[in-house]
């Protein structure tokens, strides 16, 4: 089930799984479809470098620990307006390590959608929507470098994800917390779904 929210759907003009390339194109240069705190825009795929991977994990963790919201990666900003389509790579080998990241690199795994949005004159390119929840598991910690013995807990914070400062939770403690969670294999199992079209 794709996630729903509101103010994107009226935002887009449609579902998160109903949109297509046009309707996402059509952003371009429109002032009330600004990044906020649930909405982010990505030039082209995260790195696969340790500073792509923490990216990732940051983003996707603060939606999730927040409202949720939608990163659309395939489309630039200038001052958080879209200004630019940059159609990005829709393939498997993509979409697989998304999601190998995500799962390493967030505890619990943040659960996600990927929806791809294809262009509809160039074959496997298009608009790619990590579409996240607001997540009843949270917090989520990130776990990736440079880090990695420290847990954060990425919150989104003002108008955009990237650009500003994410708000940083502390990690839980108190009665019936843990200072440390368990083992990612104790976790419940976590969803990743993919909308795209092989």
């Amino acid at each position: 089930m794709v996630m729903r929210s509101r103010r994107l759907e009226d935002l887009f003009g449609a579902r998160l799984d109903d949109m297509n390339y046009q309707d996402i194109k059509g952003l371009v240069g429109n002032p009330e479809a600004a990044e906020a705190e649930d909405l982010d825009y990505k030039r082209a795929h995260y790195g696969p470098d340790d500073k792509g991977r923490e990216e990732l994990a940051e983003d996707v963790a603060a939606l999730a620990n927040h409202r949720g919201g939608v990163l659309v990666l395939g489309m630039a900003e200038a001052k958080g307006v879209p200004s630019r389509v940059f159609d990005v790579d829709l393939d498997d080998h993509h979409l697989r390590r998304i999601r190998q990241v995500v799962a390493n690199n967030t505890a619990p795994p943040v659960p996600y959608e990927a929806i791809c949005v294809a262009n509809p004159d160039a074959e496997g390119t298009g608009f790619l929507l990590l579409a996240v929840p607001r997540s009843p598991a949270a917090p989520h910690a990130v776990t990736a470098s440079p880090s990695k013995d420290v847990l954060r807990y990425p919150r989104a914070q003002g108008a955009r994800l990237t650009g500003s400062p994410k708000r940083w939770w502390p990690p839980p403690t108190g009665p019936g917390t843990q200072q440390q969670p368990p083992a990612i294999s104790g976790w419940p199992m976590w969803k990743a779904t993919s909308f795209c079209q092989s």
